[in-house]
């Protein structure tokens, strides 16, 4: 249950359904990623953000900061 980030790349690797949100609490992105799958954040502002979801039935939180 991890979450692999590589902002480098604009690419979050992560295996769930899985929802990012702006500082303010609000959703910017959602999708949904199989194994080894990946969500662009290209298009997201430079900021902190938060990627939560769920991973074989446990929920998952991610603080990432896109630079």
């Amino acid at each position: 249950n991890k979450l692999y980030i590589n902002c480098l790349l604009n690419l979050l690797n992560i295996v769930t359904n899985v929802k990012i949100f702006n500082i303010n609490g609000q959703v910017v992105k959602t999708a949904y990623v199989s194994e080894n799958g990946s969500v662009n954040v290209e298009n997201l502002q430079s900021g902190i953000y938060f990627v939560s979801g769920n991973i074989n039935g446990n929920a998952v939180s991610e603080k990432i900061i896109k630079k």
